[in-house]
């Protein structure tokens, strides 16, 4: 009813999302095997709506996604194919809402150029539908700074907990929000009240869960801190990493900085919802080690929209329409090697899981595995979680004092990450991995490129 009623009257940004919903289509085939992480949230889900029997639990995880996928699980389909569906859905409703916000509080026209360059950046594009949090989160805390500026504040709130409780991060997108209504807005009371009314409504139920399950409602978000603290290193970058990947984004991203400071002079004090976010989380993001470039989907309607209206600052005066366009045309062109570099080495992955997830699936009792992945396809419940949360000395202990109670233990080497510098992880890695053989029988051994895979069985 809200798509219907938003796109009525708009016929360019229906054409847009639908040449969106079209390409993604085209492209689902490109997909491989599900990612770590959505692969963590599918076996979440089956935990859920099983209650405990099938799939498995990590608790620094935010459920929202999980449930989700959970569901289609419960209702009898693919979770890993009509995920990526719905995931792509929401693609384009956070399309939808960059427009909607951007015809608001700046004019039409920037909407529209930011939906495209929203729709068609190379990393939103392809990593709607690998079925990470980024894309789902970014709608709810859109439908959530959409709501504000309608002055719905109860359910502006309401889809902040929910953009919060799918994503740890999107916090910051509150936090922004909250300031900019006590800075710049008349009633602060008021508004603040049914906004924090929304928000608890939608969290409380989970911070009650958490001090059942763990005594202490804030475990999941220390977990998660620690968590990220210990993971990750592959992608450790400089400071640099994400304002030179951008000019592969697309090459006008600097031209935020301009609409930045254009809203800062400009009266329209709404505007400052563009800006806060953006400046918030792209601070964030530079100040930690792991940077990668999916986690920046989060902030891009928001730097699309200062982008766009930079563009419109500049060429709206000299009846450049010709000019603008070819510009855009250019940033997509320049871009499309990025988008093409994903989807190929995206179409030329294997599964190297396959021995393991064919044994697993037949398996029974208590399980072990060494990755999400293996139990992507199977209704097993996963009783161990080797990988998890990370390996050090005290995971190392805790393996082997318990190993003797595993029926199966379902192992890759290369899912175990090692600390950088860390000289002494891979041979006890190798202690671990002779620990399982005298313990329990090895069913299975191979070597997968420069991982090797074992399957040990009481």
């Amino acid at each position: 009813m809200f798509f219907k009623k938003a796109i009525k009257g708009h016929k360019w940004i229906t054409f847009i999302i639908l040449v969106f919903l079209a390409l993604k289509i085209a492209t689902l085939h490109l997909y491989k095997e599900p990612w770590w992480d959505p692969a963590v949230y599918i076996g979440m889900g089956k935990y859920i709506f099983s209650l405990g029997s099938a799939g498995f639990w990590e608790d620094a995880r935010p459920i929202a996604w999980p449930i989700m996928l959970g569901l289609l699980w419960k209702i009898g389909i693919s979770p890993i194919f009509f995920g990526r569906i719905l995931d792509i859905i929401f693609g384009a409703l956070v399309v939808l809402l960059t427009y909607k916000i951007g015809d608001i509080i700046f004019d039409r026209k920037t909407a529209l150029i930011a939906s495209v360059f929203m729709a068609f950046s190379p990393t939103f594009f392809f990593f709607t539908g690998i079925m990470i949090t980024e894309t789902v989160s970014t709608f709810f805390t859109l439908l959530a700074v959409y709501f504000i500026i309608t002055k719905r504040n109860f359910l502006s709130g309401l889809f902040f907990g929910i953009a919060f409780m799918t994503r740890f991060l999107q916090i910051f997108a509150f936090i922004s929000v909250v300031f900019y209504i006590l800075t710049q807005q008349k009633d602060k009371q008021k508004i603040l009240s049914k906004l924090f009314l929304g928000f608890a409504i939608a969290v409380l139920p989970y911070f009650i869960l958490n001090a059942f399950l763990y005594q202490n409602p804030i475990h999941p978000f220390i977990y998660h801190a620690d968590l990220t603290k210990n993971s990750g290193w592959d992608n450790y970058h400089g400071i640099s990493f994400y304002f030179n990947s951008l000019f592969k984004e697309n090459i006008f991203y600097l031209l935020s900085i301009a609409g930045i400071i254009y809203v800062f002079k400009n009266k329209d004090k709404t505007k400052k919802l563009v800006v806060l976010p953006l400046v918030i989380f792209l601070a964030f993001f530079i100040s930690i080690k792991q940077k990668e470039m999916r986690f920046l989907i989060i902030l891009m309607p928001y730097m699309y929209l200062l982008v766009s209206s930079s563009l419109i600052s500049i060429f709206n005066t000299k009846n450049p329409k010709t000019l603008l366009i070819s510009l855009i045309i250019i940033t997509f062109v320049l871009s499309f090697a990025t988008a093409l570099n994903y989807y190929k080495n995206e179409y030329s992955r294997t599964n190297q899981y396959t021995i393991l997830q064919e044994s697993y699936d037949e398996a029974k009792g208590n399980l072990w595995i060494s990755s999400p992945m293996i139990a992507a396809y199977s209704d097993n419940k996963a009783s161990n979680l080797v990988y998890y949360p990370y390996f050090d000395s005290i995971k190392e202990q805790e393996l082997e004092n318990n190993a003797g109670n595993a029926d199966y233990i379902f192992i890759d080497s290369c899912d175990i990450g090692c600390r950088p510098n860390d000289s002494e992880c891979e041979s006890k890695k190798e202690e671990l991995w002779n620990y399982f053989a005298i313990k329990l029988k090895t069913e299975h051994s191979s070597k997968h490129g420069q991982c090797s895979q074992y399957i040990f069985k009481k």
